[in-house]
């Protein structure tokens, strides 16, 4: 005889199942988006501009070379590949400029820095390293 008569779930019950499935689901999709395209808040493809103090450009003025801190001579030496326009004369070592720098991730998940932006900098040379959001006017 009860067979006859459908349950009754009170309407809470419907709408909090409602919300947990579209929770569940948004979480999902986020998880889904990071998977497939990396971590949006990562610096990779995106131009960072950073006031350096050039220690090195190789002869074919094709990699430019900085120390994180000029000052120690153990200090970590970053390059990257200086993708200049032609027109535009490679900075000298000792030279205080302030580069673009891009950390580039190909699909492969090879990553290498590349210099696309080079200014030669009004700051002393023991300011070394001032990250912009803009470029510098």
């Amino acid at each position: 005889m009860d067979e006859d008569y459908p349950e009754h779930h009170p309407a809470g019950s419907r709408v909090a199942v409602l919300f947990v499935g579209l929770i569940l689901g948004a979480l999902g999709a986020t998880i889904a988006w990071v998977a497939t395209s990396g971590n949006p808040f990562s610096e990779a493809n995106e131009i960072v501009y950073e006031t350096i103090t050039v220690a090195d450009v190789t002869p074919t003025s094709d990699q430019i070379c900085w120390s994180q801190n000029p000052e120690r001579r153990d200090a970590e030496r970053l390059c990257a590949i200086l993708a200049l326009d032609p027109a535009v004369e490679p900075p000298a070592p000792g030279d205080v400029v302030t580069i673009g720098r891009v950390q580039l991730r190909t699909p492969e998940g090879d990553d290498f820095r590349q210099v696309v932006y080079v200014r030669l900098s009004d700051a002393p040379a023991d300011d070394t390293t001032e990250q912009l959001t803009d470029p510098p006017g």
